[in-house]
């Protein structure tokens, strides 16, 4: 008796992986894995140049309204009028695309918005925010991001405190747009 229960004891069990054959088909399947995404780049055919590069207005039209834009956010901040100066800041034609014509209109609107970022105070956000369209805020967090891009310029530390208060009130959806946004600023 002894030896038939010892016989149990030692049936050999079966292997806990799946046969070799089963495994190879399994990731034959995952093709996706196969794909060398670092050969994919901004110069292949599957990148959209138009979602990149917009049509609008030509660059030199772009940067004189960005000078003038700058100009009137300087003149509104001048006098205290941060809300519309926010407003002004963020109307008209944004700077897309990668075209290198279109440099000094992004710095110039990005300082505008900066500059109304930096001298508004943060407390009061709550009653320059809402009234902007989810575009505008959109466009805002946009800014935001690029100014942040360059600290030796611009003042992180109010920059965040205002990434802060645009998530509080477009939520966590904004920054998803943004980042997803393929145009560049």
């Amino acid at each position: 008796m002894f030896s038939r229960a010892l016989n149990l004891l030692c049936v050999p069990t079966p292997p806990a992986t799946p046969p070799a054959s089963s495994r190879n088909s399994q990731y034959d399947t995952m093709s996706h894995r196969k794909v060398d995404v670092d050969s994919l780049g901004l110069d292949d055919e599957d990148y959209e140049s138009a979602a990149l590069n917009p049509a609008g207005p030509p660059p030199d039209v772009l940067n004189a309204v960005a000078a003038e834009r700058a100009a009137h956010v300087a003149n509104l901040l001048a006098r205290g009028a941060v809300a519309e100066a926010l407003t002004a800041a963020l109307t008209g034609d944004a700077p897309y695309g990668t075209d290198p014509a279109l440099a000094p209109a992004k710095e110039q609107s990005t300082k505008a918005v900066a500059d109304v970022l930096t001298t508004a105070r943060v407390a009061d956000a709550a009653q320059y925010l809402p009234p902007l369209s989810p575009a505008d805020r959109d466009l805002l967090l946009k800014y935001v991001y690029k100014a942040m891009a360059q600290p030796q310029l611009y003042n992180c530390g109010a920059l965040l405190a205002w990434h802060e208060k645009i998530t509080e009130v477009s939520g966590v959806g904004s920054i998803v747009r943004v980042m997803s946004d393929r145009r560049v600023i």
